[in-house]
């Protein structure tokens, strides 16, 4: 079962809901429901790298394994030598700045792959006339 953000919203809406609920006094079934909401959220539930990478809004699974052996993210390896990364980690990274700067160069690789690039080269036409545009002269014609 793959959590989302969304999920981990919601368990966190759950924890503020059961807190008043022990307020009013229904501790026992209140307190059965934090303690498993807790140990959730606590990182008892590990992720592959592939699920991290969609957690965090990353699309690509090797810029996760970057952050790891960086040490930005913390992680066991399981039995298979994949890297296994709690929850808790998950949040406690989706929102520092490395991850927010590594969204963001998603986005405007998405908007630049639009444009036609890249993996499209410029034609020889092309060339030419972005050459004609750029005053100047490059160094090697010097």
């Amino acid at each position: 079962m793959t959590m989302s953000m969304t999920d981990l919203t919601d368990l966190r809406e759950d924890l503020k809901e059961l807190r008043g609920y022990v307020a009013e006094g229904n501790t026992d079934e209140a307190l059965r429901k934090i303690d498993r909401t807790l140990q959730e959220l606590d990182g008892e539930r590990r992720v592959t790298t592939t699920e991290a990478a969609e957690l965090l809004g990353i699309q690509s699974v090797e810029i996760v394994r970057l952050l790891c052996n960086r040490g930005d993210i913390r992680y066991t390896v399981g039995d298979d030598g994949e890297a296994m990364i709690s929850l808790s980690q998950i949040e406690r990274v989706r929102d520092s700045e490395p991850v927010r700067m590594i969204r963001t160069l998603d986005r405007l690789h998405d908007e630049i792959e639009e444009l036609g690039f890249p993996g499209e080269p410029l034609t020889e036409e092309e060339m030419e006339m972005l050459q004609a545009s750029r005053p100047g002269t490059l160094p090697w014609e010097r």
